[in-house]
């Protein structure tokens, strides 16, 4: 067994490689779904997607952390296998209850058939985290990686065939379990260790001690997810809940590509420096300001965007989507500085502020929602920038104490990732209201406009963020260095 830390050399950039094909597998997915379903049909999809996401979280969330963080102990991947399949069981019974409900308040059968099928993922999902964090933590990060890579693309094909053939909301359930077997597949036959019964009380212990934090705060938020969805399914209509999804959906997968890998890096860099305040808060702004610079531009970028690309995409009758996407794109703006505030808090021992802004932030959500329903969808999006202003307010404070990071700092840090945003609206905004005059029109000008835009950020991003800018260039840098040092691209001397 080797004890060497999943952050050198070509296996972490393959684990950050996986971790974005993982976010581009959904999206493509996602695309062919609402490029085939009509809006009612992707909100029944995607409602059932999300109370499975929600009731998922229990399974193996938390255990997954611990068994990293107590990465010498040879009985915690044991005890911890145990309680993934026994939070799997707890899962796929509440998932059978739920869909029992479901045809009440949607007035549809199709999420509660398809939230059944689900059911038995759950324990292809507990397999499959239990032996990831364990090869992971045993230095395996490119075989994580590849197995990675390789079940996504299973259950993409899989799925995209099913849509492809007629089966309707039906490719999830086949998507899923594809996707689900092949982890277990590849993790089996990619390591020597293999899930056993076994049980250490200790450890038991330890692991209900470390993981109620943790599964609250993500639960609490996935199931608000969840909630939206079924109260906009219930209170606007199932199209408006598809439209919402839409957005919502198209903005994660966006922000996904970055924030999976950011989020890894957190949990790998900054537990060796816990009792080094000093180089622990250094490193959550450094890693903060790198991802904040990426995400400012995907996000906004695709809210500048979306009025003109939607149509074409998916058709006109998503055209309604765009607004909903500004609206959503500027929440999750909004609440960008507080992206690392889970690995900041567990790493303190303070998740109970986590637990209790999750609680407050889904309360406030679905209030939200039945206040801004009879005011439709639009109003509905913008009351979640509100919700997400609240959040920062009241948890911005904590985290940063939490971190040992000076205010100025993180005001500092929103202001110029902000000014990157500024200078590409004030170029892709005007682009794309007049540029159809000089006859500029469909691909042409959402091929123009994201080009333009890129550029304008990245020019600002040299004036107000060019430590973050360095960051992004330098793997491209370095692999011209190596294909200019192999002689690729040059002229072979004879």
């Amino acid at each position: 067994m080797s004890d060497e830390r999943p952050t050198r050399g070509a296996g972490a950039v393959l684990f950050s490689a996986s971790r974005i094909w993982t976010q581009i597998a959904a999206a493509i997915l996602f695309l062919a779904a609402a490029g085939i379903l009509t809006p009612a049909g992707l909100g029944e999809f995607l409602i059932a997607a999300s109370i499975y996401t929600a009731l998922s979280v229990i399974v193996g969330q938390g255990v997954y952390e611990y068994v990293l963080k107590e990465h010498d102990s040879q009985t915690a991947p044991v005890t911890a296998f145990v309680f993934n399949m026994a939070t799997a069981t707890i899962a796929a019974a509440a998932a059978f209850g739920i869909s029992f409900l479901l045809p009440h308040i949607l007035h549809s059968d199709n999420s509660a058939t398809l939230l059944r099928y689900l059911a038995p993922v759950f324990y292809l999902d507990a397999m499959a985290l239990l032996m990831e964090c364990v090869i992971l933590r045993q230095g395996g990060i490119a075989r994580t990686a590849i197995a990675t890579i390789v079940a996504e693309t299973a259950g993409l094909l899989a799925g995209l065939a099913s849509l492809f053939a007629g089966l309707g909301i039906i490719a999830l359930v086949i998507q899923r379990v594809t996707r689900g077997a092949a982890y277990v597949a590849v993790y089996g036959v990619s390591y020597s260790w293999r899930p056993r019964l076994g049980f250490d009380r200790a450890d038991a212990r330890a692991i209900i001690r470390f993981i109620p934090a943790i599964i609250s705060s993500r639960g609490i938020n996935a199931g608000s997810t969840a909630l939206i969805d079924l109260t906009i399914g219930s209170l606007l209509s199932l199209g408006d809940a598809g439209l919402f999804r839409l957005a919502n959906r198209l903005l994660t997968i966006g922000s996904d590509l970055l924030f999976q890998p950011f989020k890894a890096l957190l949990w790998v860099e900054l537990p060796p420096l816990r009792r080094d305040s000093a180089a622990f808060a250094a490193k959550l702004m450094q890693l903060t300001e790198i991802f904040g610079a990426g995400y400012f531009a995907v996000v906004w970028g695709m809210a500048l965007i979306a009025g003109v690309a939607l149509p074409l995409l998916l058709g006109p009758e998503w055209q309604a989507a765009s607004s909903a996407v500004m609206a959503l794109g500027l929440a999750r703006l909004i609440s960008m500085p507080m992206s690392a505030a889970e690995a900041v808090f567990a790493l303190n021992n303070r998740n109970r502020l986590i637990v209790w802004s999750s609680v407050i932030g889904s309360i406030v959500s679905v209030a939200v929602i039945y206040v801004a329903a009879p005011y439709g969808l639009l109003w509905t999006s913008i009351g979640f920038a509100f919700v997400s202003l609240l959040t920062l307010v009241f948890l911005l404070p904590f985290m940063l104490q939490a971190g040992g990071i000076p205010l100025s700092s993180m005001l500092s840090l929103i202001v110029r990732l902000s000014a990157n945003a500024v200078a590409m609206t004030a170029v892709v905004a005007p682009w794309l209201a007049f540029a159809p005059n000089f006859g500029v029109t469909n691909w042409m000008l959402v091929a123009s406009g994201i080009g333009l835009g890129a550029a304008a950020y990245l020019l600002a991003a040299r004036i107000f963020t060019p430590a973050s800018l360095t960051a992004y260039l330098r793997p491209v840098v370095k692999i011209m260095r190596r294909a200019g040092r192999c002689g690729i691209g040059s002229t072979p001397v004879r």
